[in-house]
């Protein structure tokens, strides 16, 4: 008997190249676009805790529409999530370096636009319009929870 990721990963082995090659750019896209950096402003008891909580829930609608396009084996919704999860990285990061806005906390210059927000509404608005608004209305909610952790946490303003 195997256990569910040991058939998540049957699936994939299953996939031909072109799409294995799609849900790799896709998984280097949403990993990359979560680097770390140095904080200058320390923060302290539910500033830090909505941080945190915010930086972890940024995956929430990623890996939801990652799980759901391979349990379904939904090859054409994994290339429409690719190609919207590339588009929002380079696009974010495009306009990041363009904008050069600083953070409120200080530690540098690439404030707008917000990539976990942008990354946590595509996945959201990935689920809604690929799986209707059942599962988009969550996915909307923890997308939002997100960019308001992202200013209460002052790496963002309004």
């Amino acid at each position: 008997m195997f256990n569910k990721s040991t058939d998540i990963m049957r699936i994939i082995i299953k996939v031909n190249m072109k799409q294995t090659t799609c849900l790799l750019i896709f998984l280097l896209a949403f990993v990359t676009c979560f680097k770390s950096y140095a904080q200058e402003v320390e923060l302290s008891g539910s500033r830090k805790a909505v941080r945190t909580s915010g930086d972890v829930l940024a995956f929430v609608t990623l890996a939801a529409s990652l799980a759901t396009v391979l349990i379904l084996q939904d090859w054409q919704g994994l290339k429409q999530g690719a190609l919207a999860g590339v588009s929002t990285v380079g696009m974010t990061y495009a306009l990041k370096y363009l904008i050069k806005k600083e953070r409120p906390d200080g530690s540098d210059n690439h404030s707008f636009p917000s990539m976990h927000t942008s990354v946590s509404f595509t996945g959201a608005a990935f689920i809604q319009r690929r799986y209707g608004w059942k599962w988009g209305i969550p996915a909307y909610a923890v997308a939002t929870y997100v960019g308001w952790s992202r200013t209460y946490a002052k790496k963002h303003d309004w």
